[in-house]
């Protein structure tokens, strides 16, 4: 092989190595992609679970709305969470004094 031959060749290999880098980059950006979506998924799910099973285990309405708000502040890293009722005031659609309160994780009731 000429001295060009080997410059074109190596040329082309250098290319193709590239090209080849950039695939494998992008093939492990969609893995972590998905690995991410996965993990969210399945936060999700357990965050759905337990709240279902807090329901369904509950013995007041009360009881299923702390638990939900405790495991969504949990979720959600929210230091504090209120629970409010759906009013029927015309004037408000939202009654706030519910008495359902987590701050920093620990569960607050507040007498109404």
């Amino acid at each position: 092989m000429t001295e060009d031959e080997l410059q074109d060749e190596l040329a082309r290999l250098r290319k193709r190595t590239e090209r080849e880098r950039r695939a494998r980059q992008e093939a492990e950006q969609l893995a972590e992609h998905g690995i991410r979506e996965l993990y969210e998924r399945q936060r999700e799910l357990a965050l759905f679970n337990t709240i279902t099973d807090a329901a369904n285990g509950a013995t007041s309405i009360r009881e299923a709305i702390q638990v939900t708000l405790n495991e969504i502040c949990a979720y959600t890293a929210w230091p504090v969470g209120h629970a409010y009722f759906v009013g029927t005031s015309r004037t408000s659609s939202f009654r706030p004094k519910s008495g359902i309160w987590t701050i920093r994780n620990a569960s607050l009731t507040f007498a109404k």
